[in-house]
């Protein structure tokens, strides 16, 4: 069952046995030709459904390779292994995207449909473990900002617009 992670069975005597469950944890969706396949921290297929799920939906990976139970393959590995380590580090940061569109360059990580940060790998991965992303988004949010792109730059800082130019 590729939901299940580990399974360990241990007798207890003089009649009991001891069977305890790890199940795999849903952490994203990647689109994959026309259906989404689920998968975990660490990359392993869970499931493939043709129905949309309520996790982080990533796409612009290329998959090659898809089986149950096991890690999913893509064309570029480093790329995919930026995908994980940015999904991994949402909830230690107490961050939450919708949605990821990775590309080698630049990757939109949105918060919502209308609310987007931009950045290389790097920028949004130092965003996120220094603080930085949710310390913005707090201040969006304290000033009922729902909308408009954060922006990183090569010396760690950020600049917001909204959709009518006006820079906080």
């Amino acid at each position: 069952n590729p939901s299940i992670e580990k399974v360990s069975v241990h007798r207890r005597l003089p009649s009991t046995l001891v069977i305890k469950v790890v199940e795999r944890e849903r952490l994203a969706a990647i689109t994959y030709d026309g259906e989404y396949l689920i998968i975990d921290g660490k990359g392993i297929l869970i499931k493939k459904t043709p129905t949309q799920p309520k996790i982080t939906l990533v796409s612009g990976l290329k998959v090659s390779k898809i089986k149950l139970g096991e890690k999913v393959e893509t064309e570029d590995e480093e790329l995919f292994e930026q995908t994980l380590s940015l999904l991994n580090s949402m909830g230690p940061n107490d961050l939450y995207f919708i949605k990821f569109q990775m590309s080698k360059n630049k990757i939109n990580a949105y918060v919502f449909n209308s609310l987007v940060c931009k950045g290389t790998y790097e920028q949004l991965y130092d965003g996120m473990n220094k603080g930085r992303i949710h310390t913005i988004l707090v201040t969006l949010f304290e000033k009922k900002i729902e909308r408009g792109t954060i922006t990183f730059s090569n010396d760690g800082y950020a600049s917001y617009q909204d959709r009518k130019s006006t820079r906080l």
